[in-house]
């Protein structure tokens, strides 16, 4: 090819040049050329320190060929920064990224567009009352929370937060709290709602509520491990534990108001042998904290006599308990009064033939009495030292739950037939009034005990199904009116009711 200028070279590849003069001489010089580049470096490659919904800054990482020099990211795509190290970036929004070689050739721009970072916390909650006039009745506060709330909390205290699945029945005037948190994390503003409309008049408390709202909670104990205690919330399965373990001698005697706060605690006769001689501590944990023990006394014991204990409002003082002691051996009967060790007789000739079966206030006038089986019949004593007799079926008809299922003020006993699976209702105890309520299956089904589950004032029947471990109530007693409180829980976990 005729030269006949300076000549641009574009490829890598060796040059020959030849030269004539006007005699024919020539003359030839070739040239290599291997320094030329015109490839750019391959895109960078992004990732993200999360994908998830995160309300926390990220980081963006990006990955380099072998052949950049100059390593560069942009917010705008058009001023471009030295990149040294991950990016951090605390809003959402396209970042750019790109790398130059050492001849200039420029990469293709990587665009990473981050949408995960939410640092907007959801709005509060909304919270309404189905009552708002002064009422006898209990209360149900319901919350309506934003869209974007993926978890929905209230709590009775602002500060044990607990799943919000349903309006939150208050049966007693007190304050509720309610909070929502989106995916990423960010909890919104709390709403409290104050319920003041319950008028205090002929108060009952709720059996078992440690919370105390006056709906009953179901105490569980891990008899097939460590003994740990955890808690039903409220007629649901909502779950309240601690996970602390239990000394296997130390006896559940279940869950009672013993500090007079409106709040039950879980009683416990923690049997010890020190010396060789056997004893007891009474006491219990506050509201079903394992964590806050409450000494009542120690039960000296060298004798090893059997006690056997109930516990219920045996003086009538205001959300006072008070434990009742049995020693059939000894044919005594008394009582340590109102959460504390100061003991009162009760009678005598209670021997092995009477077994103690638990209290109740059969008769209505505030003080429980203490109920007693002797040879197939009913009866009951009290701090005043009268005796009653109920009347009874017989000793194939067992006691199963008492509680005031009519809601009238008296207790009732509920009894039940191993054989058959029948289930009697003893309005106010007697047998003379009694009413069949119907069959349970007694190979798979048994009743647990009472309290008031839904929050209406009337106690309800608590049974649970071997096979499966679901437990749920039938209101105030009523077997054509069942309600499932939840299933899962395996028989190593024993319902104390």
């Amino acid at each position: 090819t005729e030269y006949t200028g300076a000549l641009s070279v574009t490829a890598n590849a060796t040059y020959y040049f030849k030269s004539t003069d006007a005699a024919g001489n020539t003359g030839t010089k070739q040239i290599t050329f291997n320094n030329i580049d015109i490839t750019p470096p391959a895109a960078p490659t992004v990732n993200a320190s999360t994908t998830a919904a995160t309300n926390q800054d990220i980081t963006l990482t990006a990955t380099y060929s072998t052949d950049t020099v100059t390593k560069q990211y942009s917010t705008d795509n058009k001023n471009w920064k030295s990149y040294t190290s991950a990016l951090t970036v605390g809003a959402n929004g396209t970042y750019y990224f790109r790398g130059i070689d050492a001849a200039g050739n420029i990469s293709a721009v990587t665009s990473y567009l981050v949408g995960n970072i939410d640092k907007v916390a959801p709005e509060k909650p909304e919270a309404n009352a189905n009552i708002t006039d002064t009422t006898t009745q209990a209360v149900t506060v319901s919350a309506i929370f934003s869209n974007d709330s993926a978890q929905k909390q209230y709590s009775m205290d602002g500060k044990k937060w607990i799943a919000y699945t349903s309006g939150i029945v208050m049966s007693a005037n007190g304050t509720v709290y309610f909070r929502g948190i989106d995916e990423a994390g960010n909890v919104s503003a709390v709403t409290s709602y104050h319920v003041g409309n319950i008028t205090q008049a002929d108060l009952v408390y709720a059996k078992s509520d440690i919370n105390g709202n006056m709906v009953s909670d179901v105490m569980f104990q891990y008899t097939g491990g460590d003994y740990q205690i955890g808690f039903w919330l409220d007629g649901t399965n909502n779950w309240q534990g601690q996970g602390m373990s239990l000394p296997a001698e130390w006896e559940l005697l279940g869950t009672y108001d013993m500090g007079k706060d409106g709040k039950a605690d879980v009683l416990m006769r923690g049997n010890i042998t020190l010396n060789g001689a056997k004893g007891a501590y009474i006491g219990y944990y506050k509201d079903g904290d394992t964590t806050q023990w409450r000494n009542i006394s120690y039960l000296n014991n060298p004798s090893n006599i059997q006690w056997d204990l109930a516990v219920g409002n045996i003086t009538g003082t205001a959300g006072a308990n008070s434990i009742v002691w049995h020693a059939p051996g000894l044919s005594a009967l008394g009582v340590w009064t109102d959460g504390t060790d100061t003991w009162t007789t009760l009678a005598g000739g209670f021997d092995w033939n009477w077994k103690m079966l638990g209290t109740g206030d059969f008769d209505g006038n505030g003080k429980d009495e203490v109920l007693f089986s002797y040879e197939g019949g009913l009866f009951i004593t009290d701090i005043d030292r009268n005796f009653v007799a109920l009347g009874g079926w017989g000793a194939e008809w067992e006691v199963r739950a008492i509680g005031d299922f009519s809601g009238d003020g008296q207790d009732d006993i509920m009894l039940f037939h191993g054989a058959s699976g029948t289930t009697v209702k003893f309005e106010n105890g007697l047998a003379a009034d009694w009413t069949n309520l119907g069959q349970l299956d007694a190979n798979d089904w048994f009743i647990v005990g009472a309290g008031d589950y839904n929050g209406d004032r009337k106690d309800d029947l608590l049974v649970r199904q071997y096979s499966t471990g679901m437990l749920g109530y039938y209101e105030s007693g009523d077997m054509t009116k069942w309600v499932e409180m939840g299933r899962g829980v395996d028989m190593n976990w024993t319902v104390i009711a």
